[in-house]
């Protein structure tokens, strides 16, 4: 039976005043008919949610933007969760230094571009984080290739969701290193 479910329709729109001003309507519509299936009459609504709409348009370039700074930061960059040490987000930068996919580095942990001999210390440094940020100083990585590299490692641990997790940057100071050697 027709009559007794109504048709609705949700819209969203922009409108463009005279003077320039943009405008968003968010309009909602019923539409009720009879038995027979004709329309017998429609109830509506139209709401001014340009502030609203604003608001997610900004947030929404502020995200892109930020993601931006992340995605093509020059400095190999990452987060990882420090529970389990496993890669959450790598930059383009981190791949092209390390030589790993982002695909890779996602299935992989932090110790896996460590040596083995650092281990320990890895995890006694991770295990002493506090939310804020850190300067760990100059560790030990390697590339996909072998190739060992001395990086300074910075780092802003926070809780998101319950749940630890780092943001690292990691300098490449392999030149300053040997030459101190």
């Amino acid at each position: 039976n027709l009559a007794s479910r109504p048709i609705e329709v949700e819209l969203e729109y922009r409108l463009v005043m005279a003077d320039g001003s943009v405008k968003w309507i968010r309009d909602l519509k019923k539409s009720f008919a009879n038995a027979d299936g004709e329309m017998c009459y429609i109830e509506g609504v139209a709401e001014d949610i340009t502030d609203r709409k604003n608001f997610d348009l900004n947030l929404k370039a502020s995200e892109n933007r930020y993601r931006f700074y992340f995605e093509r930061n020059p400095v190999p960059m990452w987060v990882y969760r420090t529970n389990d040490l496993a890669f959450v987000e790598v930059n383009e930068a981190a791949c092209c230094k390390y030589g790993y996919s982002e695909a890779e580095f996602l299935s992989m942990n932090i110790g896996q571009i460590r040596p083995e001999s650092e281990m320990g210390k890895l995890r006694a440094s991770i295990n002493a984080l506090q939310p804020g940020y850190h300067d760990s100083g100059i560790w030990q990585h390697h590339t996909k290739c072998g190739k060992q590299l001395y990086v300074h490692i910075s780092s802003y641990t926070y809780i998101l969701n319950q749940e630890k997790k780092a943001l690292v940057l990691a300098h490449d100071v392999t030149q300053a290193q040997v030459s101190a050697q």
